[in-house]
C-alpha cells in the first residue's frame, strides 16, 4: 500500500520590515509569550551584570532566533533575499534550532531558572497537524520527539535553562509556542486585523491569502 502524501501547498510569507533585527523581533516574541503564559511587565536585563535578555514578572528569559548565523550566506540572509530552498523543512528546523541553542549554552548568567525562547521562521505545520495519519507523518513526529529529548538533556537536565520554548508558524496564520519540558502547545491565531496591520509576521496558504486580500481590497505590503 502506498503511503499517503500530504497535498502540496503554496504558502505566502510576510515579515515586517527589519524583522531580522532584535529591536523588531524581540517585541514579537514578548507578545507571543505574554499571550501563551499570561506574563507581562517585561524589563530588559543588564548584559554587563551577566543577566539574560529580559525579566518578566520576576522570571528571567533569554530570546534568540533559530539560524546558522555563524555561516556566511546563512539561512536568515537567504530567507530575506528569497533564496532559501530546502528538501527537508524539519531537518533544517532541527539544525537551526540546535545551532542557536549551542550558542546560548556558551553564555554565563548571574541568575538561575532562565527560560530560553527560540523563534523559528520555518513553517512547521506538520508538527501540529495529525490529519494525514501516514507512516511518513509518524516518522516525522518521532524525529521531533528525539530532537526535543536532545534539547531537554542539553538545556534542562543540565540545569543551564529552566525551560525551553520553541515558537514557530503554521500555514494558517497561527503561531505555536511549544513547551519542551511539558510537551504543552499553545497557539496564537492572528486576527484579520493583525494580519492587515502589517505589524506581525505570518505564513498563510494561498487560498486563505487570496480570500483575505479580496476582503481587504487587495491590500499589499
Amino acid at each position: 500500500m502506498d503511503m499517503l502524501e500530504p497535498p502540496s501547498q503554496i504558502v505566502n510569507v510576510y515579515l515586517p520590515p527589519d524583522f531580522k533585527h532584535k529591536s523588531v523581533n524581540e517585541p514579537f516574541i514578548q507578545k507571543m509569550m505574554e499571550l501563551a503564559l499570561g506574563h507581562r511587565n517585561w524589563i530588559p536585563g543588564n548584559a554587563n551584570k551577566f543577566q539574560p535578555d529580559y525579566f518578566c514578572d520576576g522570571i528571567p528569559f533569554e530570546f534568540t532566533m533559530a539560524s546558522d548565523r555563524k555561516n556566511k550566506g546563512n539561512y536568515i540572509q537567504k530567507f530575506y533575499s528569497g533564496q532559501y530552498t530546502t528538501d527537508d523543512v524539519a531537518q533544517d528546523a532541527f539544525q537551526y534550532i540546535q545551532e542557536s541553542i549551542q550558542q546560548k549554552l556558551k553564555k554565563t548568567y548571574s541568575v538561575r531558572n532562565v527560560h530560553l525562547c527560540i523563534l523559528c521562521l520555518i513553517d512547521l505545520t506538520d508538527w501540529v497537524l495529525d490529519e494525514y495519519g501516514s507512516v511518513t507523518h509518524c516518522l516525522l513526529d518521532g524525529d521531533r520527539q528525539d530532537f526535543f529529548e536532545w534539547i531537554k538533556s542539553q538545556c534542562i537536565d543540565s540545569k543551564k535553562f529552566s525551560n525551553v520554548f520553541v515558537i514557530f508558524p503554521d500555514m494558517f496564520a497561527t503561531w505555536w509556542i511549544w513547551d519542551v519540558l511539558t510537551g504543552h502547545k499553545a497557539n496564537i491565531r492572528l486576527s484579520e486585523a493583525d494580519i492587515l496591520s502589517g505589524q506581525y509576521p505570518f505564513w498563510m496558504n494561498q487560498q486563505s491569502y487570496e480570500e483575505l486580500m479580496k476582503l481587504s481590497g487587495n491590500k499589499k505590503w
